[in-house]
């Protein structure tokens, strides 16, 4: 019997890859803990979807993480995990993903983008028009730290004189008038930079 190369290519392409092998790629080209490495490569067909996500978002962490704390909610056993159907399209979650990715959702309203995403009726890029889990731009919070000093000169004075907890407490005003979407240490950072 001889098989031609291409039969063989044909072959080869319809074997699922190994689980070693989509591990040792995960921790060594993609640098994923090992942990979140095993998470996903148990999975064959949740892997391939991660290897294709992060080939289109580039950043190989974000794109764990999203897989393992947006992902993984939906599926409520080892089944699931193994069946791999989403509520949206492969292509919509691409596009929320790559939106994360690079930045467009903030890091504080990412579970709430996905949580909307997947009850249907609205895109991924409806959901980033409406604004509601935008990034805001460093400026627009520089303003709004400035009114919220301005507004609350006693607690400003406290963090000043080295009572810590009024940081706290101009971080959860900032925070409110912001809908939770100022990043928290950035958002520190940027208080403290204000207030010294």
């Amino acid at each position: 019997i001889v098989l031609s190369d291409e039969y063989i290519a044909a072959v080869k392409d319809s074997v699922p890859e190994l689980y070693d092998s989509v591990y040792d790629r995960f921790v060594n080209e993609y640098k994923l803990s090992e942990d979140d490495a095993e998470a996903i490569a148990r999975y064959p067909l949740i892997a391939n979807f991660a290897d294709r996500l992060i080939a289109e978002c580039g950043n190989a962490k974000m794109c764990a993480k999203i897989i393992l704390t947006q992902m993984f909610r939906l599926f409520e056993d080892e089944n699931e995990k193994e069946k791999f159907i989403l509520p949206i399209s492969r292509r919509e979650f691409f596009r929320a993903a790559k939106a994360c990715c690079e930045g467009d959702v903030s890091p504080n309203m990412t579970r709430q983008f996905f949580y909307t995403l997947m009850q249907g009726g609205s895109t991924a890029d409806e959901l980033l028009k409406d604004g509601r889990f935008k990034n805001a731009d460093a400026a627009d919070f520089e303003q709004i730290i400035d009114k919220i000093i301005a507004e609350n000169p006693k607690i400003a004075d406290d963090y000043v004189s080295g009572k810590q907890k009024a940081l706290g407490a101009l971080m959860g005003i900032v925070m409110e008038e912001t809908d939770g979407k100022a990043e928290p240490m950035s958002l520190k950072n940027m208080i403290i930079n204000k207030l010294m």
